[in-house]
Order: C-alpha cells, then structure tokens, then sequence
C-alpha cells in the first residue's frame, strides 16, 4: 500500500544521500588524517594549515563528482515517479 511505498521511497533517499555523499566524506577524512600526521612530525599548530586544504579538497571532490551525483539524484526521482 501507500505506507510500504513511502517507507521504500524514504529507504532509497536515504541511500542516496548516504552514497552520493561517501566521495567528499572519503576526501575528507583521508586529507584530515594526512595534514594531522603533517602537523604532528612539524609541531605546527595552526588551525588553518588543517581547515582550508580539507576544505578546498572537499571542494574539488565535489565538483569531479557531481555529474555521478546527478545521475543519481535523477535515477532515484525517476524510481520514485
């Protein structure tokens, strides 16, 4: 019925959110644990030597992946009609 289909459609956003957005989290965590390393073997302290790489990194992961992620977005609301 109308539930088991909403329950279905809400699974399948979900799974889209969570995948589309598995790239930039990727990027992300790999440039934080790589600059931290950095951090540690020079002793530099500063905030944005951390912030302003992971950002323009994600950034960059963003933009390469967006076709991918439009393509999933249409695929799901496609499903979804």
């Amino acid at each position: 019925g109308l539930e088991t289909q909403i329950t279905h459609l809400a699974k399948d956003a979900f799974y889209c959110a969570l995948l589309t957005s598995l790239p930039i989290l990727a990027v992300t965590i790999v440039a934080g644990v790589l600059l931290n390393m950095v951090q540690v073997v020079t002793s530099i302290q500063d905030a944005g030597f951390s912030s302003a790489p992971k950002l323009i990194l994600a950034a960059l992961a963003g933009i390469l992946t967006l076709p991918w992620m439009l393509r999933q977005f249409v695929q799901l609301f496609q499903t979804a009609i």
